[in-house]
């Protein structure tokens, strides 16, 4: 049993969230978003490496333990939650050279495979939407823990709770979805972290 549910929760990549049909059997697994991070940064002409972060995002994993490779992962964030801790740049990136937000408020991720490739790691590929373009992206995923929450003797909050903990990566071409303004300066490489922890009644 502890075998097929990592299979299933290797799924929960990102940090994304899942939403599985509605016929399907488990759990639903939500974030916790006290601790879970959704993340990019990027080469600064070679000088740097900066990151922002997305704030506002939503969603949930149903698991199926019998099926765990029909698993499905569905994320929405918005666009406008991109926060870099720079006041001036986030409002530039919420522009038409950036991320375009009246016109394309969400960004979304699906999965579309799920393939195993240790005991506690998977590769997980699904369609990547920004800025109205789709493209096919690779998150690899690590199971970091599972099982009954470690804070359940502590917060009450968490006394009937089970807990899956991922981190994942994934590297994708800004250009690929139309981000070009200031290539090659900035370079086009993307590096997406997810560091992510979901919640699950007993």
């Amino acid at each position: 049993m502890m075998t097929v549910y990592r299979t299933v929760l290797f799924s929960v990549a990102l940090l994304a969230c899942g939403v599985a049909p509605a016929s399907a059997n488990g759990s639903p697994y939500t974030f916790d978003k006290e601790h879970t991070s959704i993340t990019f940064s990027w080469n600064h002409m070679g000088l740097s490496r900066q990151s922002a972060r997305v704030t506002d995002y939503s969603g949930s994993l149903i698991l199926d333990p019998a099926n765990p490779e029909a698993a499905q992962v569905d994320v929405t964030m918005k666009a406008a939650s991109v926060s870099t801790g720079v006041a001036s740049l986030d409002r530039h990136f919420r522009t038409a050279d950036f991320f375009n937000v009246g016109q394309h408020p969400n960004m979304t991720f699906r999965s579309t495979a799920i393939k195993r490739t240790g005991d506690k790691t998977a590769e997980m590929t699904g369609e990547l939407t920004l800025l109205g373009i789709t493209k096919p992206v690779t998150f690899n995923v690590t199971l970091n823990g599972m099982g009954d929450h470690p804070f359940a003797k502590f917060y009450p909050n968490y006394a009937d709770k089970a807990v899956a903990g991922f981190s994942a990566t994934a590297t994708v071409q800004r250009s690929a979805f139309g981000l070009t303004r200031i290539l090659p300066l900035v370079p086009d490489d993307i590096l997406i972290t997810i560091e992510a922890e979901l919640l699950t009644k007993k």
